[in-house]
């Protein structure tokens, strides 16, 4: 488990570049996140692994990689763009992906929103389920 969070935990800078937010209006990409049909979805899916993180123990080891993997993708985004909303976003959307590794819980959103910062793309509107797992 620790090992596939200090894998994604590495990735990051190399998965959150300013290509990520070019030529779009960071405001209007955050607008669009917390409205339908983004907002609900990602909070239903923060809602199932919360459920699920309920009856399952994470470490202090693999809590401590989590909240590491959040800092980081906060100041890599804050470093890329200098806008703090966009970094929370981000570091939010990071914090699901390293719990759900952590918990090796599986979520089509979730997949789908890793697949999407892969991708070089920040998700927003209707994301496209993506069965499976994070890798």
């Amino acid at each position: 488990m620790n090992q596939a969070l200090q894998q994604l935990h590495s990735r990051i800078a190399t998965i959150l570049i300013a290509a990520i937010f070019d030529g779009d209006d960071i405001d209007d990409l955050l607008d669009l996140r917390e409205h339908e049909p983004f907002d609900s979805s990602w909070v239903a899916a923060d809602k199932a692994l919360d459920e699920y993180r309920s009856r399952v123990s994470l470490d202090a080891e693999s809590l401590s990689l989590i909240d590491q993997i959040r800092e980081h993708a906060y100041k890599r985004v804050y470093t890329l763009i200098q806008n703090p909303d966009a970094a929370a976003f981000v570091s939010d959307d990071f914090g699901m992906i390293a719990t759900a590794v952590a918990l090796d819980f599986r979520h089509d959103f979730i997949v789908s929103l890793w697949s999407d910062y892969q991708a070089g793309f920040f998700s927003r509107g209707r994301l496209i389920p993506k069965p499976g797992q994070i890798h």
